[in-house]
């Protein structure tokens, strides 16, 4: 759809700039490039781009406000200074739960106290708030509908109108930062109330681009393995595997998953580690047994921790089991057959994560020593306490990092393949 007449008028008096894209497709192997327009809607200090399509009638674009908008970063939300209004998708805490078109039936029912049919659309509203704030939930506005329909290209125009969302009206706001603080103050007090008396696990609905980049990372594929398999797993890392796969929406889960299978060998891979530590020491021929301090020497060396079970300090675990189940060459080929991936831990957002950076550009460097401490500082900063040593920033589900967290996460999955089968013993039925 051109972006012409009247919506051009419209777009530009409200200040959202226009440009034409192009786009290179592969048709039967003959290369053909597409030409289209983008409207460029702010979004903290970036831009989201709104492509127009036929789909929703021109009356509907011209009759709404939807240009006022401005995007809310990480999250599915809009907000409009001029409109004073903040508008956020709300969605299941799982996907298990019913879904959103019941949350909106059931708040007919507590709202109106009886079982009248939903009206289309509909929208409930709490009490006002002394300084004159609205809230309500329901059916997305038309606003809301036109950028999300137009952001996240569905096939029908009314499958955004059903999304239900949490808008904020009469609320004064000038700025992103303030937009997202008051979104996440007032809405997750909502929300949790809401839970409480209802026992209805609604959330703010987070960026879902962030889903659809994970997904990105996952297209690689090989030729169908049909024989019947030769090896079996253990059951506990499995299910572990298992619930890391289905956390896609829920990153700090899926990693702490996929470290627990690394976690769950340490044992195995330190003893081995402290056996050929002790073998060497041992062979060294100015090793005297009958000497103290070279009785010391190796338990020094070990570094028993008396809360776990296998030898050394946590990190050192882990480096031992990274080290002993791939080689740097096959961690290499992981993140250099990723551009994306190369690129975010060559430039500064890595750091955001973890100090310990990736020397991926420097084919001498230690990588899987690299590695291991980058997954171990992620690791502290998801489970961080208080009382931790080392004064770890927490990670938690708002922050956020974590949307670049997907490239940590493909790096820990794949070595946690290679735990997997390296542990892995031939199948007896």
């Amino acid at each position: 759809m051109k972006i012409e007449g009247k919506l051009l008028d419209k777009l530009t008096a409200a200040g959202i700039d226009i440009e034409e894209v192009e786009r290179e497709s592969d048709f039967n192997g003959e290369k053909e490039i597409t030409k289209y327009q983008i409207a460029k809607f702010p979004r903290a200090r970036d831009f989201v781009p709104i492509r127009f399509n036929d789909r929703i009638e021109e009356k509907i674009l011209l009759e709404s406000d939807f240009e006022n908008f401005k995007f809310i970063k990480d999250y599915e939300a809009i907000w409009s200074p001029k409109l004073k209004t903040i508008e956020c998708e709300i969605t299941p805490v799982t996907r298990h739960m019913a879904p959103s078109s019941f949350l909106l039936r059931r708040l007919g029912r507590l709202f109106n106290d009886d079982d009248t049919e939903q009206e289309e659309n509909a929208r409930y509203e709490l009490d006002k708030a002394e300084n004159g704030i609205t809230v309500s939930i329901g059916s997305a506005s038309i606003d809301y509908a036109i950028l999300s329909f137009s952001k996240d290209r569905m096939p029908r125009f009314e499958y955004a109108r059903r999304r239900p969302t949490l808008r904020i009206e009469n609320i004064e706001v000038a700025t992103h930062d303030k937009a997202k603080s008051l979104l996440e103050k007032i809405g997750n007090s909502i929300l949790f109330k809401l839970d409480l008396s209802s026992n209805m696990g609604f959330k703010l609905a987070e960026d879902r681009d962030i889903r659809r980049a994970y997904f990105r990372r996952r297209k690689e594929q090989t030729e169908l393995d049909k024989a019947f398999p030769t090896y079996e797993y253990d059951s506990e890392p499995m299910s572990l595997y298992w619930y890391a796969k289905s956390a896609v929406e829920m990153p700090l889960l899926q990693f702490l998953a996929l470290y627990q299978i690394l976690e769950f060998y340490f044992p195995i891979f330190s003893n081995k580690n402290a056996h050929s530590t002790i073998k060497n020491i041992i062979k060294d021929p100015r090793f005297n047994p009958n000497k103290d301090s070279d009785i010391t020497k190796i338990i020094s060396t070990l570094n028993i921790n008396k809360n776990q079970l296998g030898f050394g300090s946590e990190l050192e675990q882990l480096k031992s089991t990274i080290q002993d189940c791939l080689t740097s060459e096959e961690l290499r080929e992981h993140i250099e057959s990723d551009d994306e991936m190369i690129e975010f831990f060559k430039g500064k957002k890595a750091k955001g994560l973890s100090s310990k950076i990736i020397n991926v550009s420097n084919n001498s460097s230690d990588i899987l020593n690299e590695v291991s401490e980058r997954i171990y500082e992620i690791r502290c900063r998801v489970v961080h306490t208080k009382s931790s040593d080392k004064n770890y920033e927490l990670l938690v589900p708002s922050s956020p990092e974590l949307k670049h967290l997907i490239f940590d996460i493909s790096i820990l999955e794949m070595i946690a393949k290679k735990v997997l089968i390296a542990t892995s013993r031939l199948m007896k039925i």
